[in-house]
């Protein structure tokens, strides 16, 4: 070989060896799939999983698998654990009921760890009957159904998390190794119920830098029993940390959750939710288009207990039935809800929410809010605070002055409905209370449970178009700024529902004025052109057209015989509405005999019907033809064509 050749062979070499490499390199760190069928071979799925290197899939067959279920690992490598697949994972339904890990009540159901930033995701399982066991480094147990530590985060959806316990987390504990501010944990569209907890009887989530909860229904949990020590979240207890922490809550049902009794601490029958920590600085919290119902605190807030450093903004909820049974602990108070502006520049927005039948034995009824800076600011806009119950200011408490300065924080309170009195309010710093708002109105319930406003709410149209963070639709769904009252200007009702009017119909016709206004018909006129028929039966499918079979109700004569509709179809004075002129109209001599409409020829003879009914009354009178009856006079050759040779 020449040296020519021989350097272009070691070129293709190099070439073919880094290839090769390469190749071989992305064949190693492919992802792997389990399907596992039976408990043990979950566990070994599991094991096999937290060594092997590679990002993991595990699929679960249909079934219930009995067992305490752990994966732990010191590797950078994600996995996903899902449920609901059929025989040899063929195909999958995700539906939680269908694939059930049972605990036994022997410790946590499943276990997830890891110490580096990966990213664990469960999908369409049941986790029920698990008491978390093993004692964490902070002294106590975590999540008995499930029990996540991981830097990176957690992905729990279509899942069921029931009738389980642990001191934090009787449901769901997730939280970073070591406390890192920066994990993500995301639940949506699961079902957390019947858990036991000291904090979190449903859900603690703590160490996060991002928390969402979405579409989650979370009921009938539990923390404390007379335990000091103790604390918070009957239903959920969340905890950012960091300078730039945000939690988010969405479309959840937090209902019937319960926070017994302790004998020094603050609880929460339905939410805590302490974003970045008491004084952390810069943290959000958002609450939208949840209902919290029916939980209850032996002590503090009975709804939601939130506190940020940053901005805390409540929009579309549903607060109602709870109750905060003692109150009077630090912070206290609270009925439906007790917020907490930490921060120099808390700013804390209230928009469009409905807080009703809450109950504090202290203050607060409602809503409890406190600022501690003169700097910080509170937007108080469109919200139903009405009936609710407190010792002290059923409806609405306001601590303007958390520093005790005497220098007061804004507060701008617009378009609200609530007790005005001394009774309803308590403002620590007093101010003016602007006219905008109701003062202890009926909203109008449709009742029973149910927050939507009536067709005659006085809530209806009496917003404020411009409040901060107004949303573009209601609690579900319905779009915002409707004219509600037809008075022709769109304004945002007050509360969490937005009234959707019945299209207006001023004449009655069956046709809207919308649909009128935008064709020939006349909106305040149900028989525009006065032939005896309503706009509505003229245009019989309303869609504003003269479609085929219909008659037109702006031309009295559709087909032009000479007569009106209405006379052609036998209409007379005791068919007609109040808006037909009966100077114009023709009632019908003979109702008995119609013709058609549509047809200038009803018999087809030749002659309109108009020049049969000479005088255009519907009846067939001396010297006249019928025009139902086909005239052989009118084509005297006929008989002629009939006549044999």
């Amino acid at each position: 070989m020449n040296e020519s050749n021989y350097k272009r062979y070691q070129i293709v070499m190099a070439f073919l060896f880094v290839l090769f490499s390469i190749l071989f390199s992305i064949d190693t760190v492919k992802a792997a799939n389990f399907c596992v069928s039976s408990a043990s071979g979950l566990e070994t799925a599991l094991s096999i999983a937290a060594n092997n290197g590679e990002d993991d899939t595990v699929q679960i067959v249909q079934g219930n698998y009995a067992g305490n279920f752990v994966y732990a690992s010191t590797e950078p490598s994600d996995i996903s654990i899902e449920g609901g697949y059929t025989k040899t994972c063929a195909s999958r339904v995700v539906d939680a009921s269908n694939t059930v890990l049972d605990g036994s009540n022997n410790d946590s159901v499943l276990v997830l760890s890891s110490d580096q930033s990966v990213n664990f995701n469960v999908d369409g399982l049941t986790l029920q009957n698990g008491i978390a066991q093993t004692i964490t480094p902070s002294g106590g147990t975590a999540g008995g159904g499930l029990n996540v530590s991981t830097n990176g985060s957690l992905t729990l959806t279509n899942c069921a998390v029931n009738s389980s316990s642990a001191g934090s987390g009787g449901g769901v504990c997730v939280g970073s190794s070591y406390w890192a501010n920066n994990i993500t944990v995301t639940l949506f569209n699961n079902t957390i119920s019947n858990n036991y907890a000291k904090y979190g009887g449903g859900i603690y989530a703590f160490g996060a830098g991002m928390i969402i909860l979405s579409n989650n229904t979370i009921t009938n949990n539990t923390v404390g029993s007379g335990v000091v020590g103790s604390g918070g979240g009957g239903g959920v207890y969340l905890h950012g940390t960091g300078t730039m922490s945000t939690i988010i809550l969405t479309n959840n049902t937090i209902k019937n959750n319960t926070a017994n009794y302790m004998i020094n601490g603050f609880w929460t029958g339905g939410v805590w939710v302490g974003g970045g920590g008491v004084f952390a600085e810069s943290s959000t919290i958002t609450l939208s288009n949840n209902t919290i119902i029916g939980n209850t605190a032996k002590s503090g807030s009975g709804g939601v207990f939130a506190t940020a450093s940053a901005s805390i903004t409540l929009k579309n909820n549903i607060i109602s039935d709870n109750t905060a049974d003692i109150g009077g602990a630090p912070p206290g108070g609270g009925g439906g809800v007790y917020l907490y502006g930490s921060g120099t520049m808390s700013k804390i927005i209230l928009t469009n929410n409905t807080f009703t039948d809450n109950t504090a034995k202290n203050d607060g009824g409602g809503l409890m809010l406190g600022l501690r800076e003169e700097t910080a600011v509170a937007n108080i806009n469109n919200n139903i605070i009405w009936n609710n119950n407190a010792t002290v200011s059923a409806d609405i408490y306001i601590n303007n002055d958390g520093d005790g300065d005497f220098l007061p924080s804004m507060v701008n309170l617009f378009s609200n409905d609530f007790d005005q009195s001394s009774v309803g309010t308590y403002i620590q710093r007093p101010f003016t209370i602007d006219h905008s708002n109701l003062d202890k109105v009926d909203p109008m319930f449709v009742g029973g449970g149910d927050y939507h406003l009536t067709a005659d709410s006085p809530c209806i149209d009496t917003g404020t178009n411009e409040s901060p963070s107004l949303p573009d639709i209601d609690f579900e769904g319905d779009q915002r700024i409707l004219d509600g009252d037809h008075d022709g200007t769109a304004k945002v009702d007050i509360g969490a529902d937005e009234f959707v009017p019945t299209p207006l119909d001023s004449d009655k016709d069956g046709l809207t004025d919308g649909l009128e206004n935008t064709t020939c018909s006349d909106p305040n006129d149900a028989d525009t052109d006065d032939d005896g028929i309503s706009d509505g039966m003229e245009d019989s499918n309303h869609n504003g057209m003269v479609d085929s079979g219909e008659t037109n109700p702006c031309n009295i004569d559709t087909d032009g015989d000479g007569i009106q509709d209405g006379t052609e179809l036998g209409y007379s004075y005791a068919n007609i509405g109040s808006d037909t002129n009966t100077s114009i109209f023709q009632p019908d001599l003979d109702p008995a005999s119609t013709t058609n409409s549509l047809n200038a020829d009803s018999d087809a003879d030749g002659l309109t019907d108009g020049q049969e009914d000479l005088n255009h009354n519907g009846r067939v009178d001396p010297g006249e033809t019928d025009p139902n009856v086909f005239d052989i006079r009118t084509m005297p050759w006929i008989p002629l064509l009939l006549t044999d040779d």
